[in-house]
């Protein structure tokens, strides 16, 4: 191989990747063509360079969103996916970015298939299971999305502040939650907090519309603000629901944590929505039953979302969003100023135990999983049957 080719190959995939993190995506495309072109004509493998430029084209196309150009930009990622499967048809990566496009598209069959190529190529890939199980749902016409601090969001900090402020939010592993119907296109978002325009950018990569914002209690980690101490002696403000109240959007809250979000969060009680038990929030056939389930904060709630409607979720049994009521194996703390023992007792008991064994649940933080059920928490977690003495 001619190593001086080999370097100019290199040097320009390294322009392009530069110009992808800047986020100048037309650039990076350019810069991998180029890299393409001259890889190609020295017989050089191109094929990572290919998967570059589909994801390129990917976020170019997203860009164009309401455009008539993103259609045939899609179009020229799917070739760039189908030269990379061509060449390395053993690869998963292929297949993995021609999956991305036809979701980004809303072609969500064609996305199911690509991904379940990939996945048989690497059965353990855990990203492309979820990405599987998310297109899988929103066949259904449900769309979900779990968000993990340092993962999803809250990844790369621009400023000092910002790096502290994300290096906290990467220790404290807080879950957001996209919730919506993927034939409107239109979701809600669940504890929205420490990187709101990383949570913005999601939402517009997957052409979504954000049209709320709900908090399962009013804790900082939960709904942004000034953190407790000794976090907030650089003066940090962590961005969160007051970044959404003023951008329009209503803020959807239990009554009992509402004035606390008024007071350390600023967010005008004009721009709030008060949710009590039994009554819900819909977004378009997706519809968000508020359960209330004081303990951690005197507000706290948990969402459960229907599976026996037209956009069914988890097999028809549906799923629960819990913020920090239950966890795998555990519960939220309950030794902070507000919480309360006894009542937290009745929620998981009483109310919470109620729910069907196969509800799925998704947790506020990443402490000890992503996700649980009913049964499981019932049989071997905090669900199970105990007297308040035992408590």
């Amino acid at each position: 191989m001619n190593t001086y080719v080999q370097d100019q190959v290199d040097a320009l995939k390294d322009k392009g990747n530069e110009s992808f993190r800047q986020q100048d995506f037309s650039t990076a495309v350019a810069h991998y063509a180029s890299a393409i072109e001259l890889a190609e004509a020295n017989g050089i493998d191109a094929v990572q360079i290919h998967s570059n430029r589909s994801v390129a084209l990917l976020r170019l196309g997203e860009t164009q969103a309401g455009d008539g150009m993103a259609r045939q930009t899609f179009r020229r990622a799917i070739e760039e996916a189908d030269k990379v499967i061509a060449l390395h048809p053993q690869w998963n990566k292929g297949y993995f970015r021609k999956a991305e496009v036809h979701f980004a598209m809303r072609d969500f069959k064609q996305a199911e298939a690509s991904y379940q190529k990939a996945l048989e190529l690497m059965p353990g890939d855990e990203h492309v299971k979820m990405r599987l199980e998310e297109s899988r749902q929103a066949i259904s016409g449900f769309l979900f999305k779990q968000l993990l601090c340092g993962r999803d969001v809250a990844v790369k900090p621009q400023n000092v502040v910002e790096q502290q402020v994300f290096g906290f939010a990467s220790q404290m592993a807080n879950f957001m939650y996209l919730v919506g119907d993927a034939a409107t296109s239109e979701c809600l978002v669940v504890d929205a907090a420490w990187d709101v325009p990383g949570i913005l950018k999601v939402v517009r990569n997957l052409n979504l519309k954000l049209v709320g914002a709900v908090v399962t209690h009013y804790h900082f980690d939960h709904t942004g603000g000034r953190p407790p101490a000794p976090f907030d002696t650089l003066g940090i403000t962590v961005s969160g629901i007051k970044d959404l109240a003023d951008a329009g959007l209503p803020v959807y809250i239990n009554s009992a944590d509402a004035d606390a979000v008024v007071k350390n969060n600023g967010v005008p009680r004009e721009s709030m929505t008060i949710l009590n038990h039994g009554e819900s929030i819909s977004v378009g056939r997706v519809k968000l039953s508020c359960l209330h389930t004081p303990g951690h904060t005197p507000g706290s709630m948990c969402l459960h979302i229907d599976g026996s409607t037209e956009c069914g979720t988890c097999d028809g049994v549906g799923m629960l969003i819990a913020g920090d009521t239950l966890f795998k194996g555990s519960c939220g703390r309950l030794d902070l100023p507000d919480c309360d023992c006894d009542q937290m007792y009745n929620s998981l008991q009483a109310t919470l135990g109620k729910l069907d064994d196969r509800v799925v649940v998704y947790p506020g933080h990443n402490y000890g999983g992503d996700k649980t059920t009913i049964g499981a928490e019932r049989r071997a977690g905090l669900l199970r049957p105990m007297t308040q003495v035992q408590w």
